[in-house]
């Protein structure tokens, strides 16, 4: 079996790349791409991680772009690494401007959130801006009704 398009906590996925080669392993995966968005970060512990074990790792990206005006994400297997780097540094950097651009309009509308990505080398995502909002209201349902009762 064959998964050739899995993110990582380096992007928006839920598990490190450690956990996500043990899922793929123990579901029977034998071929498992990397394909975070805009960042080759999480390869080194996904190969890491596989290796010596009964999986293969294919390094890979998901690029997002805009063609006639339309969203598009193109997976890309095997780069070269020191040819990206300097482009994604760029992504990188407008990722980081989109997140705090969101996290300031949250503040301005009274939700102000202060969220870390788990893969700390990686910009902060709309995924963890939806957590830390949905963990927010929690505290504040939390703490209503500690205060009522």
């Amino acid at each position: 079996m064959l998964e050739l398009h899995c993110h990582t906590t380096h992007s928006d996925g839920t598990l490190t790349p450690t956990q996500l080669v043990e899922a793929a392993i123990a579901a029977g995966v034998r071929v498992l791409a990397i394909t975070d968005h805009d960042t080759i970060s999480g390869w080194d512990e996904a190969f890491a991680a596989a290796d010596r074990r009964p999986l293969e790792i294919v390094p890979g990206l998901e690029l997002s772009t805009v063609w006639q005006e339309r969203s598009l994400h193109i997976l890309g297997f095997y780069p070269d690494r020191n040819k990206l780097a300097a482009p994604l540094q760029d992504r990188l950097a407008g990722r980081q401007r989109r997140a705090t651009s969101m996290l300031e309009k949250l503040a301005e509308l009274g939700y102000p959130i202060e969220v870390v990505p788990q893969g700390g080398s990686m910009a902060v995502g709309r995924p963890h801006i939806a957590a830390a909002l949905v963990k927010l209201a929690m505290c504040s349902l939390l703490k209503r009704r500690l205060s009522a009762g």
